[in-house]
């Protein structure tokens, strides 16, 4: 994505704002950053209100030229805005469908849900142990039965 920046006229900057965005793993976190950087700038997804295709918002209203709003949306938090421009409008339409997504269901994902996951993770994984070892000490009896059957036939 390029982080939507412009200058006082009004165009596009051509300061180099490519950044990498991606949401974190637990989608807690939409973080983004520069290409080769380490430090990232982050925004809570339970702070984002909404996700806006399109050149929506004030500052990329400013722009008075440069711009292809179909590739243009904005992450708006309480905190900050976080205009993108994608590199084309299907891409722009995906980010912008996940990331509503995410704000409207990763928010369920709470450290005590995720808790419970692993929890339940932990208890199936336990159990399937635990049949597993029952059906092995079924078929050692069966194979122990037989051989004493065959002993005492002899």
């Amino acid at each position: 994505f390029i982080k939507f920046n412009f200058d006082k006229l009004g165009a596009l900057s051509k300061k180099n704002n490519q950044r990498f965005v991606n949401v974190s793993t637990d989608c807690k976190q939409l973080m983004w950053h520069k290409p080769g950087a380490g430090d990232y700038n982050d925004m809570n997804i339970a702070d984002i209100t909404k996700v806006v295709a399109g050149a929506e918002t004030e500052a990329f209203q400013n722009v008075k030229k440069g711009l292809e709003p179909e590739k243009c949306f904005s992450v708006i938090s309480t905190q900050r805005t976080l205009d993108l421009v994608a590199s084309s409008k299907a891409e722009r339409d995906t980010w912008v469908k996940g990331l509503t997504a995410v704000v409207k269901f990763g928010s369920v994902l709470t450290d005590d849900v995720l808790e419970e996951l692993e929890d339940n993770k932990a208890k199936q994984v336990a159990q399937a142990h635990a049949k597993l070892a029952v059906e092995n000490r079924k078929k050692d009896r069966s194979k122990l039965k037989n051989l004493i059957d065959k002993t005492n036939k002899h």
